[in-house]
């Protein structure tokens, strides 16, 4: 503190200096925009506070009746008619395979998916559409097969002319109304194996018991 001409402290500056003090410990909101005021309480109850967050959780069972979605410890329920999805595959096997086969093979080998079928799973629901793709492919493509023979007996015979043009035409549309049959009928068959249905074929022919 600086003393006046005559020793003593000017009063004037003794004020300045405590009004800076007390600036400086407690300063005006107004000297700074847009500061919140410590003496005022936020929006909300008047006079309050608002209350604290509350504490972040962990994970919460979910709530009574809640079904857990397939693929998360829930198992998944078997296809209609079957015990499990594997019969419903090699049921699938036995029927559309066999029809897959005639179309490949022209009907001599539709025989062999319900054969494949019959062996690789041997459950009751599976060995019931393998015998009876079985029963009706056997007979069909056997019928295919003394068909094409019976065709190449006739050319050894006859030779190229027009008997054996006319033979040969007539055991070939026999054949392909054979081929078409078991194409059909297998699709049929494998609508109804996906269903969970057993296809009654229209031959009554058994073969395999």
């Amino acid at each position: 503190m600086r003393l006046s001409r005559f020793g003593q402290s000017s009063p004037w500056r003794a004020e300045i200096a405590t009004l800076t003090v007390a600036h400086m410990t407690n300063p005006n909101p107004q000297d700074y925009p847009g500061a919140p005021d410590p003496n005022v309480p936020p929006a909300g109850v008047p006079g309050q506070y608002p209350p604290p967050p509350p504490p972040q959780q962990g994970y919460q069972a979910p709530p009574p009746g809640y079904a857990p979605q397939p693929g998360y410890g829930a198992p998944m329920a078997p296809p209609p008619g079957y015990a499990d999805a594997d019969e419903k595959t090699w049921a699938l096997v036995a029927t559309f395979g066999a029809a897959g086969l005639d179309l490949i093979s022209g009907g001599t080998a539709g025989w062999i998916a319900g054969l494949v079928a019959y062996l690789a799973k041997g459950t009751p629901n599976v060995k019931a559409h393998a015998k009876a793709s079985l029963n009706f492919q056997i007979p069909v493509n056997a019928a295919c097969v003394l068909l094409f023979i019976l065709r190449a007996c006739a050319l050894a015979v006859i030779g190229f002319g027009g008997g054996y043009t006319a033979i040969s035409l007539l055991l070939w549309l026999v054949q392909v109304a054979l081929i078409i049959g078991g194409i059909a009928f297998g699709i049929l068959a494998g609508i109804k194996a996906n269903e969970g249905t057993l296809y009654k074929y229209p031959l009554p022919i058994t073969i395999i018991k």
